[in-house]
């Protein structure tokens, strides 16, 4: 799979991105944000998680890359919750090139795409403090629609989890997210009334 978004390229994992992803867990932002403080990857594990993931038919696993370069700099993983209602729970991390839009590229990018292919429902949480993230989901049309109190610990302290929904019908309802309707790199015909 390879799906073009204005600045980025998302493509399937492969084996070799272990190492990569593994030294993007272990980085002190991406533990405090995405996973825990006392997380730790080792890249064999990457390795048995990727082998799985590519084996199983309930999850995508997929690397960000830069267009114009091609340099992987993070990764989205989708996982089906129910394949007979096409719900999906969503998760997303760039490990490198933060604040430049490319994570909105790229969730925008992948939720368009399927979409596109009858998804109805996207799940996602985010740590209450991860306000970025949050930003990011409720731009393209995600709702808050709960929190799990108190349910991250992060070592020193808990902290509420904020859980998001995104239906097929409001995808892109959110505030302007000023990117293109192109599909696979291409912009889809319009209806004529």
């Amino acid at each position: 799979m390879n799906l073009i978004g204005e600045k980025v390229l998302i493509r399937n994992i492969k084996l070799g991105d272990a190492v990569l992803i593994a030294k993007w867990q272990n980085d002190r932002f991406i533990k405090r944000m995405a996973l825990a403080p006392q997380h730790k990857t080792r890249i064999e594990d990457e390795r048995r998680n990727i082998k799985n993931a590519v084996r199983s038919k309930s999850q995508l696993y997929l690397i960000i890359t830069l267009r114009e370069s091609s340099k992987p700099i993070g990764y989205i993983r989708i996982n089906w919750l129910d394949k007979r209602e096409s719900n999906a729970w969503l998760r997303f991390v760039l490990g490198e090139s933060r604040k430049k839009g490319f994570a909105r590229d790229a969730v925008y990018t992948l939720l368009r795409y399927l979409f596109s292919k009858n998804l109805h429902r996207v799940d996602a949480e985010v740590y209450k403090f991860n306000k970025r993230s949050a930003k990011l989901l409720r731009r393209l049309g995600f709702r808050i629609e709960g929190v799990r109190r108190k349910a991250h610990f992060d070592g020193k302290k808990y902290y509420d989890v904020v859980m998001l929904g995104l239906l097929k019908q409001d995808f892109g309802s959110g505030t302007k997210i000023g990117l293109s309707r192109k599909v696979d790199g291409r912009t889809p015909n319009k209806k004529r009334v």
